[in-house]
Formats: structure tokens, sequence, C-alpha cells
């Protein structure tokens, strides 16, 4: 329970920092990594109550990869649209 009012209190300090910051990505983009790292965070912890500390780690790096791994093939096609438009 605590580690939720950590996270919480974390939250309130970070989102509006990521927000002011200039950045590179859209604002959209910041909102859905600040919602992909709560997602991790609660998947993370429910893991961590029902499997071994390491399991959970684990499965959150993988979890990450494989996201990562979406963006990157999601992020190609659009780029080859845009490539092919311009043609």
């Amino acid at each position: 329970m605590v580690e939720i009012f950590i996270a919480i209190a974390g939250a309130i300090i970070l989102i509006p920092i990521l927000l002011f910051l200039p950045s590179v990505f859209p604002k959209t983009v910041t909102f859905l990594h600040i919602f992909l790292a709560a997602v991790y965070f609660l998947v993370g912890l429910f893991l961590n109550h029902y499997f071994h500390w390491l399991g959970a780690a684990s499965s959150i790096v993988l979890l990450a990869v494989f996201t990562s791994y979406l963006f990157s093939r999601r992020a190609e096609r659009l780029n080859g649209r845009m490539a092919e438009e311009e043609h």
C-alpha cells in the first residue's frame, strides 16, 4: 500500500515537469508514455505480489521490449506511407 502512495506522490511531481519541459514528442505521446508507465507499475506490483521479484522484473522488461517493438513497427509503416505519398 505504501508503494502506491509513493507512486502517486511521484506522479504528482513528475507529470507537470514532463508536460512543461520542452520535448521532441507531442503532448499525446507524452501522455501515452505516462499511461504506459503507470500500467507497467501496476502490473509490476501485481506480479510482485504473486511471483518472485525476478519473475516480475523479467516480465516487465519483456513487456517493455514488446511494446517498443510494436511502436517501432507502427512508426516504420507510417514512414513508409509518407514516403509513398511524396512520390
